[in-house]
């Protein structure tokens, strides 16, 4: 008959592992901007290595204004709505 200890080691070891401990980093002084493309855009932020997810035309989101300088550059963003 098989013994059911692996069994048991396993759930042991899944059910102590520690919760993570890092903490997100909040947006420093958060910026919105405004999609203007028609294609999804994924981002990450030059400074802060924040990903953006802009789905349609339109979109707003509030960035951080360390990643607003260098996204307003792509072209694809204006500071108000469309």
């Amino acid at each position: 008959m098989g013994c059911c200890g692996n069994k048991r080691a396993n759930w042991r070891n899944y059910s102590t592992r520690p919760a993570p401990s890092a903490v997100p980093e909040k947006l420093q002084n958060p910026q919105k901007i405004y999609y203007n493309a028609d294609e999804p855009y994924i981002v990450k932020g030059a400074v802060t290595g924040f990903t953006y997810l802009f789905s349609d035309k339109g979109d707003a989101l509030e960035v951080d204004e360390r990643d607003a300088a260098d996204l307003m550059k792509a072209g694809y963003f204006t500071q108000e709505p469309l």
